[in-house]
């Protein structure tokens, strides 16, 4: 292989995601195999890698190379028609910035979130904070219920149970 290319050109022509792996480091199989696949290659001459490329061409049935040459290019040209822009690192502040006014708005601290040990808070989510708050947080809401005598206890349900 080329030794001038750069390290992580062979990793992005690669279709392998690791999803099914069944492992909690994934990545890390994933970056591990990629590894081991580059240094395996690495170590062949071009003619030893065209005869073992025939040889898995020859074992594998006409609908499968088929599949794979088809998942080959559409991956490829999916990543050409992408439209929206790739995250870069300089937006980790933004994102920074952003997680940090949800935090900010959430009726209820996180430390009394990891406290209480709400049933299935185990990952933090907006919308599931939503329901922990007041269900009438705006001033004139409350104004409003106050004069009309209504109970003071919301309840949140749905017409389901």
């Amino acid at each position: 292989m080329n030794e001038n290319k750069d390290e992580n050109s062979f990793c992005q022509d690669s279709i392998v995601t690791g999803v099914g792996l069944g492992s909690k480091d994934w990545q890390k199989d994933i970056s591990e195999i990629k590894r081991e696949n580059k240094k395996l290659l690495e170590n062949m001459n071009p003619d030893d890698i065209e005869k073992l490329r025939n040889e898995i061409m020859k074992k594998l049935s006409s609908k499968t190379v088929e599949f794979l040459k088809s998942k080959k290019f559409s991956y490829r040209s999916s990543l050409k028609k992408t439209s929206e822009p790739i995250v870069e690192a300089n937006d980790y502040e933004k994102v920074r910035k952003k997680a940090e006014e949800i935090v900010e708005k959430i009726p209820i601290k996180m430390d009394e979130i990891k406290a209480r040990k709400y049933v299935h808070m185990d990952v933090i989510e907006k919308e599931k904070l939503e329901w922990i708050g007041d269900v009438y947080s705006d001033e004139t809401n409350v104004q409003e219920r106050k004069s009309q005598n209504i109970d003071s206890l919301a309840a949140r349900f749905d017409f389901e149970g």
